[in-house]
């Protein structure tokens, strides 16, 4: 999985480059506890590259919700691709994790 991190403020954006899949989700973990060791624990992923999302990547979602939570942090997500969407929406998970239409606003909800 090709995931890039920067920093902006006390916000991690993460933009994900491919699917969210099983077979890739280490990667993901990996930046992830980067991102809580050094104490950022607000998280924005931009997704607008990202073409499918299987059942185990939204599993992984609901668990970053509530491991973020417990930090006082919590996940956007940002950018959905058509597909993506549809898939958020069928499965309620936009029901549990924030989605926004641009990074700007997804940012500015957390600050």
């Amino acid at each position: 999985m090709n995931v890039t991190k920067s920093i902006k403020g006390s916000v991690a954006v993460l933009a994900v480059k491919d699917p969210i899949v099983r077979e890739d989700l280490d990667e993901l973990n990996d930046i992830l506890h980067e991102c809580s060791n050094a104490g950022v624990h607000r998280i924005v992923m931009d997704m607008r590259l990202v073409p499918h999302i299987d059942s185990a990547g939204l599993e992984r979602l609901q668990d970053i919700v509530s491991e973020l939570g417990k930090s006082g942090g919590d996940l956007r997500v940002t950018s959905l691709s058509a597909v993506c969407r549809d898939i958020f929406t069928a499965t309620r998970m936009d029901s549990y994790v924030q989605v926004s239409d641009d990074m700007e606003s997804a940012i500015r909800s957390l600050v």
